[in-house]
């Protein structure tokens, strides 16, 4: 058997086309309203496309969505976008995040089954910045990566002397090879 780096599986020699725009309707999907997605994330290897739904938790649980893209073979184009599943975002312990506490911005999909997702957090209410490493079935946290301290809430908001902007912090993610 051929031995293949982790690099070549994962940073596959591909090009990016822009195909067509899809608006999907507004729609609701088992118990959440479908929209405010500001990240998406495509697993080769499955052929799926992940969106993350950034609404703080006001529509329903943080949250990423499964979705299918139908493309027609003769013009290349996008002919629908399906909604398959959804995953509610959990804490170490099973339980749904506290509402507002979360604020999803950026996603990436791990080798492990596994997907990153950033939260600028809410520095306005000294709600930090996170990157955490979830389950990509179950939705669970686990592992939460430790920021530096410049990126932490100051400790006094009337003399904010570190920290990011109120909803300017981390947006988007990716993974890199190095």
């Amino acid at each position: 058997m051929p031995q293949v780096s982790a690099e070549d599986r994962l940073f596959l020699d591909l090009q990016v086309d822009f195909l067509d725009r899809y608006d999907l309707p507004q729609q609701g999907f088992e118990g959440t309203t479908v929209g405010g997605l500001s990240a998406i994330a495509y697993d080769p290897l499955t052929s799926e496309l992940y969106a993350l739904s950034d609404d703080r938790g006001r529509y329903g649980p943080p949250r990423f969505y499964r979705l299918n893209l139908d493309l027609s073979s003769d013009r290349r184009q996008i002919t629908s976008v399906t909604v398959e599943s959804v995953t509610p975002l959990t804490q170490t312990d099973g339980q749904p995040f506290p509402a507002g506490q979360l604020d999803p911005e950026g996603m990436a999909l791990s080798p492990r089954q596994t997907v990153l997702i950033s939260s600028e957090g809410n520095a306005a209410q000294a709600i930090p910045s996170f990157l955490g490493e979830f389950d990509r079935s179950s939705g669970q946290l686990i592992n939460q990566f430790r920021l530096p301290d410049r990126y932490l809430p100051s400790p006094d908001p009337d003399q904010p002397s570190q920290g990011v902007q109120n909803n300017l912090s981390l947006e988007s993610l990716t993974l890199s090879a190095g």
